[in-house]
């Protein structure tokens, strides 16, 4: 008798499609190339850096609701987004130059944070919604590490993504994902809708603010109107943050079926040094 496919191994087969939409997208081919302008990446690494401070909340929301069996398990998802990756973008940071504190959100980010934080309100419809970014970033990686870029930044963070302990990640999600499935705090329509708009934020995060990408063009070439656009930014975030003191601090995976293979994993020993 053949094994029903789980809900999650359901979702990651439905998401295959937008993870290639992804590969496609002018700032992941030029990662892939090694050739990405860099003022291309610090506006992307700024604006995840942001994305990840929320992220720890949208762990920290589900761990409210979640059953005993999981508490745990987002508890130290949160701690390892905090501890780890934010760490491993502020390392990054310095190696871009990139603007942690002055950077303000772009269009993209908003809004996927937004949708995150909405979504997670709900303990099954939050685990669906996250779950591009833990099982996509995942994929990513193990998919642009079969042609590694030369440049050695952009193949560190190649390898941070590919790594199986990233993977794990994303496996401990799915599974928390499938038993809510199981015992009946999600429905599969309502997985499927929270996990498509999450692919589609997913792919608009690629377009960077202030660069070519966020036009629609080629991520790459010249920086013309990046750096000031990035003052621009950098001014607002001042200003925004005038007398209220340093942000606080927040992503992370599992890798399901595809028509390339499925690895999935176990531990997050590695995870911290690439996504920051």
């Amino acid at each position: 008798m053949c094994r029903v496919p789980t809900l999650s191994e359901r979702l990651a087969e439905r998401g295959m499609p937008g993870v290639r939409a992804q590969l496609e997208h002018p700032t992941v081919a030029g990662i892939a190339r090694g050739n990405l302008d860099p003022e291309v990446f610090r506006s992307w690494l700024e604006q995840d850096y942001l994305f990840l401070l929320d992220y720890v909340r949208v762990f920290a929301r589900l761990a409210w609701q979640a059953p005993d069996q999981h508490l745990g398990e987002l508890v130290d998802l949160a701690h390892s987004t905090w501890h780890d990756e934010l760490a491993l973008h502020r390392r990054l940071a310095a190696e871009f130059d990139a603007d942690l504190i002055g950077a303000v959100k772009g269009p993209a980010c908003t809004a996927y944070s937004r949708f995150l934080l909405e979504a997670a309100s709900d303990y099954g419809r939050g685990l669906a919604a996250l779950l591009p970014c833990m099982w996509g970033y995942s994929t990513l990686g193990r998919l642009l590490a079969e042609h590694p870029p030369e440049e050695a930044r952009y193949a560190r963070w190649v390898a941070t993504y590919a790594d199986p302990a990233f993977a794990a990640l994303a496996a401990r999600c799915a599974a928390m994902l499938d038993d809510a499935h199981h015992q009946g705090r999600l429905d599969e329509p309502v997985a499927v809708a929270a996990f498509d708009e999450g692919m589609r934020q997913e792919l608009a995060f690629w377009d960077v603010p202030g660069t070519e990408s966020d036009e629609g063009s080629p991520a790459g070439g010249t920086t013309a109107g990046v750096s000031e656009e990035r003052e621009v930014e950098r001014a607002r975030g001042l200003a925004a943050r005038a007398g209220r003191g340093s942000p606080a601090e927040t992503r992370s995976v599992f890798v399901g079926p595809s028509d390339e293979g499925s690895p999935a994993g176990g531990t997050t020993a590695g995870v911290s040094e690439e996504r920051e």
